[in-house]
């Protein structure tokens, strides 16, 4: 996993599809990159944001027991925009036993679109 040093600090994880939008919306919260265009700031930034590394095509690949053993008191995953992100949602939930949900985004949002990406402008 993408993001761990420092994770326990944090009760709610915020576990992104690959490493890309982890390691984003940290530079965010670090206020390395502008926040202007990123309405989402105050909510993120109360978690761990870590990434599966692989995304996906790597969901057998991470060990979630070990992720789930940091007794996390809340769960979001962070699916990118497309059916395979949506779709794995359930199988990583179901490794934890806390409150689990799934930030999912709607059509009105470029395919594949995740946290990583810039924000589009007509939202």
């Amino acid at each position: 996993f993408y993001g761990l040093p420092g994770a326990k600090e944090h009760s709610t994880l915020f576990l992104h599809e690959g490493s890309k939008s982890a390691r984003r919306v940290k530079r965010i919260l670090a206020g390395e990159e502008d926040t202007k265009n990123f309405p989402w700031l105050e909510e993120l930034r109360w978690g761990a944001h870590i990434g599966w590394i692989g995304g996906v095509h790597a969901i057998n690949r991470s060990d979630w027991r070990k992720l789930a053993a940091m007794n996390w008191k809340r769960v979001v995953i962070v699916c990118d925009n497309d059916s395979k992100g949506r779709a794995v949602a359930p199988k990583i939930a179901q490794h934890f036993r806390c409150p689990t949900f799934a930030l999912l985004f709607t059509d009105s949002w470029p395919e594949g679109f995740d946290l990583g990406d810039e924000w589009p402008d007509k939202l």
